[in-house]
């Protein structure tokens, strides 16, 4: 039974049809709530509406090109973002190149594969994994603007690909924001399964609901503390700059995280973060509520 993740993958390409204004195709209906696609879409945006990052667009350029690579997943049984020309579906070496195929035309793509942690799971706990990964997370609520999506049935679970368009280089935002926020609820209580891992250090290891915090590009997380029914919760790193440095280097220039351990379900917790951004200091206190997983 699959159930890693696949590490979100930016991939810059060059503008294929004018600079940054989407496709030209007709943005595709999410369907009914039946859809998988739907479901994940709605979603995506829920969380990140939440949370102050915006919304998305589904562009037909992108759902083209999601679907090819999801076809291209369960055709040759291999869950990687690069495809091999040699290999059955193959429609471009990398996002940027099959994004560009399927007529994107933008300046950054950035994609995510994800299953759900057990064969009883839909697509919108594959959705959960995402935000509860640190670094498909950060795809999941950067600068993009628009999305395409792809779900069809893999190894007994199902899988999930999603590709995200950026104009531009992503932007970082005026204020700090963070996932989770203030009254949301849901998340995951463990997670696992990250490639690349973002405690390489452990075998096999798992941590609960990340905090990712976005900012300006001189943020800089002073503290965090979570705090649950039992008292605090031993947290298991913070990334950041001017903190420990993620094995990716990912989380630095206004991007920092906090791995918790693996926190309970059904239960709320509360976050304290300390931050300076603009030689001023400041603080984010929120609560946000775990699911049943």
């Amino acid at each position: 039974m699959k159930q890693s993740l696949v590490t979100a993958a930016l991939v810059t390409v060059l503008a294929v049809a004018g600079c940054g204004g989407g496709d030209d195709t007709p943005t595709p209906s999410v369907g009914s709530a039946d859809s998988p696609e739907a479901q994940a879409y709605v979603a995506t945006v829920a969380e990140r509406l939440h949370c102050g990052f915006g919304s998305l667009t589904r562009s037909a350029a992108l759902d083209r090109s999601a679907a090819a690579h999801m076809n291209y997943i369960v055709v040759n049984n291999v869950v990687a973002h690069t495809e091999d020309p040699a290999l059955p579906g193959f429609t471009g070496v990398n996002p940027g190149r099959r994004a560009a195929a399927a007529g994107y035309p933008t300046g950054g793509i950035g994609e995510v594969i994800s299953f759900p942690l057990s064969a009883s799971g839909n697509v919108v706990d594959a959705v959960r994994r995402l935000f509860a990964a640190p670094y498909h997370g950060q795809l999941m609520i950067d600068s993009a603007r628009d999305v395409g999506i792809s779900s069809a049935p893999y190894q007994g679970v199902i899988g999930l690909t999603m590709e995200f368009g950026f104009p531009s280089l992503p932007q970082a935002p005026a204020t700090v924001l963070t996932y989770p926020c203030e009254g949301t609820t849901g998340v995951l209580a463990l997670n696992r399964n990250e490639t690349p891992s973002p405690l390489p250090d452990q075998d096999n290891p798992s941590w609960g609901q990340p905090i990712i915090v976005r900012g300006p590009s001189d943020l800089r997380l002073n503290s965090a503390s979570i705090t649950g029914p039992q008292g605090a919760v031993p947290i298991q790193v913070i990334y950041g700059d001017g903190k420990i440095p993620d094995p990716q280097g990912e989380f630095t220039r206004g991007w920092a995280t906090v791995l918790p351990v693996a926190l309970a379900a059904n239960t709320q917790y509360a976050v304290s973060l300390n931050w300076t951004s603009g030689n001023q200091a400041g603080a984010s206190n929120f609560t946000f509520t775990t699911g049943s997983q």
